[in-house]
């Protein structure tokens, strides 16, 4: 028996089911906004965002490689103590 050369389209029912398991399977994994920017929008629109969200990034010195040092860490404590410092303590 011989195999077909493609496959059947989907019909209806099933390609919603389908993009339905896609769209919780994204939101569970990458949350609900990249699940929107993964499904929703054109692969040009796509590009487009995810570039503004890094010029965004670099704005706001989010270092380009993740740096779990405790130095790192140190840092960014003191860097929040300083920003928001606690009242003294009676």
């Amino acid at each position: 028996m011989k195999s077909p050369a493609r496959l059947a389209p989907l019909e209806g029912r099933r390609r919603q089911h389908l993009r339905l398991l896609e769209r919780r399977f994204q939101e569970q994994a990458l949350g609900p906004e990249m699940a929107r920017v993964n499904l929703d929008l054109s692969p040009a629109q796509r590009l487009d965002y995810l570039s503004s969200m890094r010029e965004i990034a670099r704005r706001k010195d989010v270092p380009a490689e993740p740096n779990y040092s405790v130095a790192w860490m140190v840092k960014l404590e003191e860097e929040l103590a300083r920003e928001n410092p606690e009242p003294p303590k009676p």
